[in-house]
């Protein structure tokens, strides 16, 4: 039990010596997920926190985009593609595909 002890401690040492620490995305939150499949973004409607991390990801077979009326663009993703963004501010943002105009998704954004 000693010995353990002192591993652990060692250990927790090191890490802190280190400099290296995990750090946190905004308030603890998990970054939240969109996919984009076929002609739709599922879920059409998130809601997230203060610079919660988003990861919209292609998941289908034809090119996609992300776009903010006055904000972000992703640029045109193509098949496994990624793109994230955090919203600083509090709101309702709506957001659309450039290249398949009926594709819609709203990101709300609380505090």
């Amino acid at each position: 039990m000693r010995r353990l002890s002192a591993v652990l401690l060692s250990a927790a040492f090191l890490a802190a010596c280190s400099g290296e620490q995990a750090q946190p995305t905004a308030q603890g939150a998990e970054p939240a997920s969109v996919s984009i499949v076929d002609l739709a973004y599922a879920p059409a409607t998130l809601t997230v926190g203060l610079a919660q991390p988003i990861n919209w990801v292609n998941d289908g077979a034809a090119p996609h985009t992300v776009t903010f009326e006055d904000g972000p663009d992703s640029g045109t993703l193509e098949s496994g593609a990624t793109f994230q963004h955090a919203f600083e501010t509090p709101g309702t943002y709506d957001y659309t595909c450039s290249i398949h105009p009926a594709m819609m998704g709203v990101v709300n954004v609380g505090p």
